[in-house]
């Protein structure tokens, strides 16, 4: 292989720099937008992804080495994603499959960015060193993370950027079942390193260069490190009380254990790995007796830990029941819909026709908390189809791979695997971040690099177009410049939107402002709308729902005022309505004002009737459920 050139070697380091910031995104907060522990770091991680791929692909067109490999890991994935767009384009909200909103910043937009970094990652990263050293730096933001996490249970951490959620630790993610799913991952990941070391530690040098590794003075050093996040990881694991997690945990180790089993080569390493199978097998059913049947089969017990209190108070048992509750109504809106689904992120048009509440607050849910659940549900038999293909394919490349491993690369790829398996079950019970996906990237990532190592790279590509008799230099030139121009460009549409986004949310916030008049409230409200269309309808909902609870005050004020207020609801009413006319929030929200408005002037009573009508129409049970609040914002 010839050498790099200079320019190849800046565009290689300028990947990898990226690659390595984006590992911080679980440190990035906007404490001055909405939503400050979502919007900052998908912006943060979108952008840096952006300008990623924008130089991976001139670093691929200059050298046909670090184009994509032949992958089938990858090329599902893609399946994936495409037939989401498809389900995006048939579903009913096209705007919100697309970008979501500013509570959730998920969408296709953002899965093509995560699919993005997947291919730089496999494209990228040739070898086993080359994983090595960007999953332990990923450790290494797992253990500050985990540090904080530590720190804020004990008491020794408050402040407004640390999250509590519902009285859990959550540190900088904002919930705590993305921390607890984050923790566990990493110290499956940590574990894997660490025995990888201890093993290779005991063996006997299979060569010079293995026996030179053990004899590094960085050994000792790597193996305290992998240590502390594995176990600081586990304990902020149960300050989240997490019981997703608890489950992905369980069916990780197990995945272990049973690959062990079968890829032992040893009798007696056979039959104690399916020993241990066994009494894994019943902890976990013990544990989902805990889990299901609290104060029935078992006694209530208070603990002062989240982990243990989740598993042994029947108070829990509510959570279940709303769990249930909302795959219910996930099952009946597939057999509504069941060949494109609903869309991606249109869960709540869902919940709102379906879910019912029995004796109980039932808060609005825009996911499944089961993303079985929700793929098929808002995908339908097309998207389960092929995400169901993604995961058992990538079983059967954690096999082959597995097989294929050398002794030096085997441990730690199978805890890969355990952490994929992992990744899957939790996600059976919970709802992603953008920290939780861009941990599944990574690993898958990974798992495809291996999967595809023999497969070679996408050099196929010249003689084809060599075929067509367009291999000239002449064509070579300007196609490859017109790539890097659409490359840098689309870099540049994207951090564009960004920019749009993140002030949309920030204006958001300011409206929120004590000190500031009714004037300068709409103004930010003014502002939102307009700064990034396809998520004007979160401000608009947010402003309908302000004024009607203002509505008394503003009328007793001055009258232009109270105009002007009523003038701008009716026309954001009827911009939203037009790109989402059958969101029954917006109906609600609406219904609400303008009952408000009847108080002080009749007339208003029939389009408050209306929307209300309309409202119930598209979620029946509307009326039982408990709309969630915002979540409070970082002080100024």
């Amino acid at each position: 292989m010839k050498e790099p050139s200079p320019l190849e070697r800046v565009l290689l380091g300028g990947v990898w720099t990226g690659l390595v910031l984006i590992l911080l995104t679980p440190f990035v907060i906007s404490p001055q937008t909405i939503f400050p522990w979502v919007v900052g770091k998908a912006l943060y991680s979108r952008a840096l992804i952006e300008i990623v791929f924008a130089l991976w692909m001139l670093l691929a067109l200059a050298r046909p080495a670090y184009r994509p490999p032949r992958s089938w890991l990858l090329a599902l994935l893609g399946a994936v994603l495409a037939a989401g767009l498809l389900s995006a384009l048939l579903g009913v909200s096209r705007q919100r499959s697309l970008w979501s909103d500013y509570e959730r910043m998920g969408g296709i937009v953002d899965s093509a960015h995560w699919f993005a970094l997947a291919v730089v990652l496999t494209s990228t990263l040739r070898s086993f060193a080359h994983w090595r050293l960007l999953l332990s730096l990923n450790l290494g933001v797992s253990l500050g993370l985990a540090l904080l996490a530590v720190g804020q249970g004990q008491g020794l951490l408050q402040t407004p950027l640390l999250a509590w959620h519902q009285g859990k630790v959550a540190a900088t993610l904002g919930n705590e079942l993305f921390l607890g799913a984050y923790a566990v991952l990493n110290a499956l990941i940590a574990l894997g390193f660490l025995f990888h070391s201890l093993a290779n530690g005991r063996a006997p040098a299979a060569s010079p260069s293995s026996a030179g590794e053990r004899r590094s003075p960085w050994l000792w050093p790597m193996r305290a490190f992998w240590t502390s996040a594995a176990l600081l990881n586990l304990w902020a694991f149960t300050l989240t009380g997490s019981r997703g997690a608890l489950l992905g945990l369980l069916a990780g180790l197990g995945f272990v254990v049973l690959l062990l089993a079968f890829l032992g080569r040893k009798r007696w390493r056979r039959l104690a790995a399916a020993t241990t199978s066994l009494l894994l097998a019943g902890a976990l059913l013990l544990l989902a007796v805990l889990f299901l049947r609290p104060g029935v089969w078992t006694p209530d017990m208070a603990f002062a830990n989240p982990f243990l209190d989740s598993l042994t108070n029947s108070v829990h048992q509510k959570t279940v029941r709303m769990r249930m509750a909302v795959w219910a109504a996930g099952l009946q809106g597939f057999g509504d819909r069941p060949v494109t689904g609903w869309g991606p992120g249109n869960y709540d048009r869902i919940f709102g026709r379906y879910a019912i509440a029995e004796n109980m607050a039932l808060p609005i849910h825009d996911h499944a908390h089961s993303q079985l659940l929700e793929e098929a549900a808002t995908k339908g038999l097309l998207g389960f189809i092929t995400y169901l293909a993604l995961w058992a394919f990538t079983l059967y490349a954690i096999l082959r791979v597995l097989k294929a491993a050398g002794a030096k690369e085997r441990i730690p790829l199978l805890f890969l695997g355990a952490a994929l398996a992992a990744h899957f079950v939790q996600s059976q019970t919970s709802v992603d971040s953008a920290v939780g996906t861009l941990q599944y990237t990574l690993m898958f990532a990974c798992l495809a690099s291996f999967e595809a190592e023999r497969n070679g790279r996408m050099t196929w590509a010249a003689p084809v177009l060599a075929r067509l008799r367009l291999g000239s230099a002449l064509w070579r030139g300007p196609a490859r410049a017109l790539l890097a121009v659409a490359a840098l460009s689309l870099a540049g549409l994207g951090l564009s939107q960004n920019h749009g986004i993140h002030k949309g949310a920030r204006a958001v916030w300011n409206s929120a402002a004590v000190a500031q008049t009714p004037e300068q409230a709409v103004g930010h409200f003014r502002q939102a709308i307009a700064a990034f269309a396809p998520l004007a309808n979160g401000p608009r909902r947010i402003l309908f729902d302000n004024a009607a609870s203002l509505w008394p005050i503003v009328q007793a004020g001055d009258a232009d005022s109270a105009a002007r207020t009523l003038a701008l609801v009716e026309a954001e009413a009827a911009a939203a309505l037009r790109s989402e006319p059958d969101d029954w929030r917006l109906h609600n929200a609406l219904a609400n004002f303008y009952l408000a408005v009847s108080d002080f002037d009749p007339a208003y009573q029939e389009k408050a009737t209306e929307h209300l009508a309309a409202a119930l129409t598209l979620a029946p049970n509307v009326g039982s459920v408990a709309v969630m609040p915002v979540p409070p914002m970082p002080k100024k």
